[in-house]
């Protein structure tokens, strides 16, 4: 009788041993991965707003660090910058920067992000201004 009720704790001991391995958090490691992918020099290809083409932007260049993204060639500073932060990393980023949600997703040296730009205030620039973004970017060799 004994010898049954160890074998039964050793049991249930292997399998709560195998349930807590397999729900370890892998997360952080695949978003490293993926961040990865994003850093680097990109120039914009093609740029539209709300589906029409947008050529402000021939001289648009994105840098993304390991926590930041700055710009060069942005017209009228349209595209988030600053410190981001990576949302979800499923088959795109979902990232938050200068208090705008984009999307961006790699595809080996292109580089697609949209994102909606809106603003409290109404008037000329800011009209001009608001509207949904896609940017397709290319990375760039040195």
């Amino acid at each position: 009788m004994l010898k049954r009720d160890y074998f039964k704790i050793l049991i249930l001991l292997y399998i709560i041993l195998l349930v807590v391995s397999a729900c370890s958090d892998d997360d952080a490691h695949t978003d490293q991965e993926g961040v990865n992918q994003i850093i680097g020099e990109w120039k914009a290809v093609e740029v539209s707003k709300d589906g029409d083409a947008d050529d402000r932007f021939d001289d648009f260049k994105l840098s993304i660090s390991a926590d930041a993204m700055t710009t060069s060639g942005d017209p009228d500073s349209i595209f988030p910058v600053g410190n981001y932060e990576v949302k979800d990393t499923e088959k795109s980023f979902y990232i938050k920067c200068d208090q705008v949600d984009m999307t961006v997703q790699p595809d080996g040296d292109k580089l697609y992000v949209s994102f909606v730009k809106s603003a409290t205030a109404s008037g000329g620039k800011v009209n001009a201004v608001d509207g949904e973004y896609y940017f397709t970017l290319e990375k760039e060799t040195n």
